[in-house]
């Protein structure tokens, strides 16, 4: 009676197959991370945009309009103390003035709100990157785990 026994010896298998897969994910990973850093720098442009445009606004308002508005005011109100009938000047240039005042101050909101997401940008890309961009918490967990595979 004669047995046999066979082993396979894995001479030319390489893990080939998981090499490559883990490869596919490091790239997909890679695509997704540059896709991320993209739409971080979209963001961090349009909060300067927004940055500059209100600090044109409000120095416009405040170095100009207020100022003129007041000299408006304090004429048309001499001018009212002489003439009754001007009275009704001094309301209207009072209301645009209280009008410019909110918009000044809607101004310097905007852009203390600006100035903000641009100082702490950084800091909330990187500490809340998976509520912001959830791709990127796949595309680290993708990138850990094509690293693994490729250094076993």
């Amino acid at each position: 009676m004669i047995f046999g026994v066979s082993i396979p010896i894995p001479l030319c298998d390489r893990n080939q197959g998981n090499t490559l897969a883990a490869g596919y994910k490091l790239e997909k990973a890679r695509a997704e991370s540059r896709e991320a850093a993209i739409k971080a720098n979209s963001a961090l442009g349009d909060a300067h945009q927004a940055l500059l445009s209100s600090y044109k606004e409000a120095t416009g308002l405040r170095d100009n309009v207020l100022p003129g508005l007041e000299r408006l005011l304090d004429a048309h109100y001499q001018r009212s103390l002489k003439d009754r009938s001007a009275l009704s000047e001094v309301v209207d240039v009072r209301q645009a003035l209280r009008d410019a005042r909110v918009r000044y101050i809607e101004a310097l909101a905007a852009y203390h709100t600006s100035a903000g997401i641009i100082t702490l940008f950084p800091l909330s890309m990187y500490s809340t990157s998976i509520m912001i961009f959830p791709s990127l918490g796949e595309c680290v967990n993708a990138s850990q785990e094509a690293w693994n595979v490729l250094t076993r």
